[in-house]
């Protein structure tokens, strides 16, 4: 299992959808608290 925390944030959003889409894990347990509306949009892409 790996924790991501931070993972609405620009880096931890591109790690977890590398380690998900490049790498294949699916042990992946994404954390954090949303405080910029703003940033929910760096996880729309990956989504």
């Amino acid at each position: 299992m790996i924790v991501i925390t931070g993972g609405a944030g620009m880096i931890g959003s591109v790690i977890g959808w590398h380690l998900n889409t490049e790498l294949g894990r699916d042990d992946l347990v994404i954390v954090d608290h949303i405080t910029h509306e703003e940033q929910w949009q760096n996880l729309a892409p990956h989504g």
